[in-house]
């Protein structure tokens, strides 16, 4: 009974990690799983609360494993795979980051370990990077949709002064690109561009909109 248990906890730690992923795509990045790069999560009220049913429903099959009927050394394990999902639901459903928070959004599209962890070669990096970039505007105008009309002030006001920065930030890919082609240059450019424009009319529409 307690290697049939033991097999059951392993098949549903592979299924909570991957799902956990589908909501932290960058931290599954900078963990070194790139079959996540250049992929940002679906932050709709619908994406979130179909994460939020499956997770719960994995929950469900973790809980109905016994702590007795598992090795001492998994029963920890058990425990951090319900934490891993129980923070995310957190999140979304009593916090309500994306809701109230548009620094969480603004938090996605993070570069840095494509421009300085060199695991692939530069045209590959700069192929994810122009991914991210191309999800940034969808991705704002989709905050813009969700974000309550009445939020707390210091975190619009955050958000405007790191929506400010993120130019800067996009704008070392340029370095990075130096080393390719013209045609991959001019498609880096492009992307950061319009990844720029977007956090500008964000940054602008907080003021505008949210900030009073």
């Amino acid at each position: 009974m307690v290697l049939k248990t033991a097999d059951a906890l392993s098949t549903i730690e592979e299924e909570i990690v991957d799902h956990f992923f589908v909501a932290r795509p960058t931290v599954g990045t900078s963990l070194g799983l790139h079959q996540y790069d250049g992929v940002l999560p679906d932050l709709s009220i619908a994406g979130t609360r179909r994460w939020a049913t499956i997770a719960r429903g994995l929950l469900a099959r973790l809980h109905d494993l016994r702590d007795t009927e598992l090795p001492p050394t998994r029963r920890m394990d058990r425990t951090m795979l319900d934490l891993l999902l129980e923070g995310v639901i957190f999140d979304l459903e009593e916090s309500q980051d994306y809701d109230r928070n548009p620094m969480a959004y603004l938090f996605q599209p993070n570069l840095t370990d494509y421009l300085f962890r060199e695991y692939a070669p530069v045209e590959e990096r700069l192929d994810a990077i122009c991914k991210i970039l191309a999800r940034v505007p969808p991705l704002l105008v989709g905050a813009k949709e969700r974000l309550a009309r009445t939020l707390p002030r210091p975190f619009v006001t955050l958000a405007i002064q790191i929506a400010t920065g993120m130019p800067a930030h996009f704008a070392e890919v340029e370095t990075l690109a130096e080393t390719g082609s013209s045609s991959l240059r001019a498609s880096v450019r492009e992307a950061r561009e319009t990844a720029e424009a977007a956090v500008t009319s964000f940054a602008r529409w907080l003021k505008d909109e949210r900030l009073a």
